[in-house]
């Protein structure tokens, strides 16, 4: 239901960032992690220093499997928030799968 409740939103407001990073978490937790990718892919397209997105990029990557590209998210999205110890430990997650 929240998937959907944000596509339209999104299709109202494609310019609001939140939008898409609440649906990228919509999109990781229903197991769509292409999906959840391609959403924060887009939110970097409008503002590549959001933190938000490199984080949700991630999570996605690391339960899809793909630690190396988890790794590298959470890298960037640490770098852009320090003090968010959510990235922190989603990197030290990831680092410790490599």
């Amino acid at each position: 239901e929240a998937e959907r409740l944000y596509t339209q939103a999104i299709e109202l407001a494609p310019h609001v960032e939140a939008l898409w990073t609440n649906r990228a978490l919509s999109r990781t937790n229903l197991g769509d992690y292409d999906g959840a990718v391609g959403d924060c892919n887009q939110v970097l397209a409008l503002n590549p220093q959001s933190s938000k997105a490199y984080g949700r990029l991630g999570v996605a990557h690391f339960k899809a499997g793909r630690v190396q590209e988890s790794a590298d998210a959470y890298t960037r999205a640490s770098h852009l928030d320090p003090s968010n110890a959510t990235y922190k430990q989603g990197l030290e997650a990831a680092n410790a799968q490599l």
